[in-house]
């Protein structure tokens, strides 16, 4: 059996089929003949029922880029069956709430979210669809969920949260969830740890896993994308979302699915080097006069560490931390930083360069003031995504502007 480096590079793609092309095509057309009249009436039956295996018909439906990538994001994670792309992370998470969520029955969701998927969430499906949600407490989420009164539809767990990288106990999550109803579907958004989180997040834990591929996976900040992967016990779940796909017309086009493929090979690579930088910032930051508390795996204790040391296996490159002044005096420290040139002051996270964001005012601005504050993101909280950049070079810009 050959390793998941080596079939995420090779994996979905015979060059024979291309005139004996290495890398990918690109397939820029919109539509596909049918071998025949026959071939063409069971895609679309199989399609509509979210079923791709007939024939290609329109690049709405599905493309062989799409597929490519799709055969190859199944190889990043263990005991997983089936992927779906989509044209950005957001696309992914509200297309797989739409589609397999109960709207008779509760979304339960960890704190604290992304501020995307928590304004969909809670403006979009709570307040303009009326469907029942249930927030959960960054420390009492599993006894919340075990205490409530109604059926629980769907659990979606976002961990480590973003920004303050609050660990959730997946596994306490999902057996609460399924004690309230067995056929609560439980998702995981892996976006921040990626091949870190180990291998049982597609066990019988987990139903499905959604990823903003925009972030490490593309890992250049150069294309949007999305993808939920499933098991083979979540066909169902997978075939409704694909067909929702279709009918929103949200898949990842030729082109960029082609790149995100690219970028795909050096997924591991990236990241272990990446999180090897992250650990000396972090560090430096530790110990400055300056940063009142440094929010990174490595520095977890109590609960927190233990969760972290049995769902992970690496840190991640994001370090959050508060610093000890107002928000003005913030905002100054975040352009000081911006002029070095290096350190981008921009949203997002995940690439080879390294970003600053003040997630307040920019990611989790759709939060209301108060829930933010009982979440931890202050006007004083800063969180910084760390790049392939030398780590002394970042220390040093970082030093000056603090100073």
């Amino acid at each position: 059996m050959l390793s998941s480096e080596t079939l995420i590079n090779h994996t979905g793609y015979v060059p024979g089929r291309s005139e004996g092309a290495v890398m990918t095509p690109s397939f820029q057309t919109t539509t596909y003949e049918f071998s025949s009249a026959e071939a063409g009436e069971e895609a679309f039956a199989k399609a509509l029922q979210g079923d791709n295996s007939g024939e290609l018909i329109y690049s709405r439906v599905n493309h062989p880029n799409a597929q490519i990538l799709e055969d190859r994001l199944v190889c990043m994670e263990p005991q997983a069956d089936q992927a779906i792309v989509f044209n950005s992370g957001m696309a992914a998470i509200s297309t797989l709430l739409l589609a397999v969520g109960r709207f008779d029955q509760t979304i339960a969701y960890t704190s604290p979210l992304y501020g995307g998927t928590y304004e969909f969430i809670h403006t979009v499906l709570h307040k303009s669809l009326g469907v029942k949600t249930l927030p959960l407490s960054v420390r009492r989420g599993p006894a919340e969920i075990r205490n409530y009164y109604s059926p629980i539809g769907l659990l979606f767990i976002e961990t480590p949260a973003n920004p303050t990288l609050h660990m959730h106990d997946i596994i306490a999550l999902v057996e609460a969830a399924n004690e309230n109803n067995p056929e609560c579907v439980c998702v995981l958004d892996n976006t921040f740890m990626g091949i870190f989180q180990s291998g049982f997040t597609m066990s019988r834990w987990l139903d499905l896993i959604v990823y903003s591929g925009t972030k490490f996976i593309g890992g250049h900040s150069d294309v949007l994308s999305g993808c939920v992967l499933g098991k083979s016990t979540s066909k169902h779940l997978i075939d409704k979302i694909r067909g929702y796909r279709t009918t929103l017309g949200n898949i990842l086009q030729p082109n960029e699915a082609q790149e995100v493929q690219k970028h795909l090979g050096t997924y591991r690579l990236r990241m272990k080097k990446q999180a090897e930088n992250a650990m000396v910032v972090a560090e430096f930051l530790r110990d400055h006069r300056m940063i009142d508390r440094v929010l990174f795996p490595l520095y977890f204790t109590g609960t927190q560490a233990e969760i972290f040391s049995k769902q992970c296996h690496g840190t991640s490159s994001i370090i959050s931390f508060y610093l000890q002044m107002s928000k003005g005096c913030t905002f100054d420290f975040l352009n000081k930083v911006r002029c070095s040139h290096v350190i981008s002051l921009a949203v997002s996270l995940g690439g080879v360069e390294s970003l600053i964001c003040h997630p307040a005012s920019t990611t989790h601005s759709e939060i209301p003031e108060k829930d933010r504050i009982e979440m931890g993101i202050t006007d004083n909280l800063v969180r910084l995504s760390v790049g392939l950049e030398d780590p002394e070079d970042l220390i040093q810009i970082l030093s000056q502007a603090l100073a």
